[in-house]
């Protein structure tokens, strides 16, 4: 696969952010909210579900996970141009592990939201039965990204928090 379209760096950076913070390892539990719990959602659903996604639904999720890629784009801009200060080295180290935790989950959301879209495209035009398929693995997907974005929000606000927690801006 050529270099300029490699995305395998995206997942395992986004994996890496799901550590322990008093161990530094992988964190069991959230390896199973971030991946087997959406599997299992989106098959549940899958199972359950006469048929897939109407067109109705298609159009609006995926008009909804464009304007949300736009707007995680806009804030990886933002975040590019966060510089990490503070009253010590501690401090300054905290803020840019968060940036880069930030960076990597936003980045691997982006990719989510585009690979949710291409599948949201694509699955009316299989059969019954591989739809349904497809419409659990969107489901799952969207289950995973609504799961990042919400880690994303709260490492945002503890960022925030340590930046202004004086009350300047630094």
């Amino acid at each position: 696969m050529t270099t300029k379209i490699d995305l395998r760096d995206v997942f395992i950076e986004h994996v890496a952010t799901l550590r322990d913070e008093s161990t530094g390892k992988a964190s069991k539990l959230d390896l199973f909210v971030f991946f087997v719990l959406p599997v299992i959602i989106g098959g549940g659903l899958m199972i359950y579900s006469e048929n897939g996604f109407d067109s109705t639904s298609v159009g609006i999720w995926i008009g909804a996970l464009s304007i949300m890629a736009g707007l995680m784009v806009n804030v990886l801009v933002l975040l590019y141009a966060v510089k990490a200060v503070g009253p010590g080295e501690a401090e300054v180290e905290k803020q840019i592990t968060l940036i880069k935790q930030v960076n990597a989950n936003l980045l691997f959301a982006v990719l989510i939201s585009i690979t949710a879209i291409v599948l949201l495209c694509i699955a009316p035009l299989f059969d019954d039965l591989l739809e349904r398929l497809v419409s659990g693995v969107i489901i799952a997907l969207l289950v995973n990204f609504t799961f990042t974005l919400l880690m994303t929000l709260k490492r945002l606000k503890v960022l925030v928090g340590l930046r202004f927690k004086d009350g300047s801006a630094g």
